[in-house]
């Protein structure tokens, strides 16, 4: 038997040489397909460039149903991340930890920069200790930074003590990467697509305490490498969160109270205990 184990975005990008690599096979053998996250009509598409025959499929659901949603349209950098940074600066170690996913290295740079600088010599763990990786509070992850520094990130995150607090990433911050203690997800622009999207909030919460994820756009976002489900999520403000995004893998979402589901919920939500009608980093 052999197996494919791959995100669904890749068997978008690699439909032929999926299929080449299907036909080397003979048909006598098994085929396993493996991925973390599909939507419908991703398995649809792996089923057929495979040639798949009556397939078993096992899968569960991706709903998490400590992660609360948030999605709102982007204003300064300063005006949304400043509470974080004071937030950080009271609380230091003991912050929940909370990941940042940008969609480009420039906006990552960016909010390191706003982080480093507010922070001055409390940027690293103990106050005034040299900044490095080992000591940073802060600390950011993409293709270009460099692979010793990228270790430490991630021994760093599979450590609860240590002093990592926040992690600023492009999509470099990938699977597989054991992340404990985050229990909020930050999208500085919108991901790719919803599979993308769906795994990288999945970061959140793996302890099974309550999470949180919030997705800022703009409508620029939208005009390169953001596909029309991703910009119909964005801007739709009528539609429970959880459940338009279980919808694309064919799964129906919990029933959550509302205050504990998204934002388009907690607008609509009149439980005694409802006090997030709003999101604040």
């Amino acid at each position: 038997m052999h197996s494919l184990t791959c995100r669904g975005d890749y068997f978008r990008k690699e439909f032929r040489r999926l299929g080449a690599v299907r036909s080397l096979i003979p048909s006598t053998v098994h085929v396993m397909a493996l991925t973390a996250t599909a939507t419908t009509a991703t398995k649809e598409s792996v089923i057929a460039i495979l040639g798949l025959d009556k397939p078993i499929i096992v899968s569960a659901s991706p709903d998490k149903p400590n992660i609360c949603y948030y999605v709102k349209e982007k204003c300064s950098i300063e005006s949304v991340f400043m509470p974080l940074v004071n937030k950080l600066l009271a609380s230091r170690c003991t912050m929940a930890r909370v990941v940042i996913f940008c969609r480009t290295y420039n906006d990552c740079s960016e909010l390191y920069m706003l982080f480093e600088t507010c922070m001055k010599e409390q940027f690293t763990e103990p106050i005034g200790a040299p900044n490095l990786s080992m000591f940073r509070l802060v600390d950011m992850f993409t293709a270009v930074t460099r692979k010793s520094i990228k270790s430490t990130i991630i021994a760093s995150f599979a450590v609860p003590d240590a002093p990592l607090r926040i992690v600023i990433s492009t999509i470099a911050f990938g699977m597989g990467i054991d992340c404990i203690g985050v229990n909020q997800i930050i999208h500085w622009g919108p991901s790719s697509d919803i599979e993308s999207y769906v795994q990288e909030c999945g970061r959140a919460g793996r302890n099974g305490l309550p999470a949180r994820v919030v997705l800022f756009w703009k409508k620029s976002d939208f005009l390169s490498n953001v596909d029309k489900e991703m910009e119909f999520y964005c801007r739709d403000n009528s539609t429970c969160r959880r459940a338009r995004l279980m919808s694309y893998f064919g799964c129906v979402a919990e029933n959550i109270v509302g205050c504990n589901c998204c934002d388009v919920c907690a607008m609509n939500c009149n439980c005694s205990n409802c006090n997030c009608p709003s999101f604040v980093v």
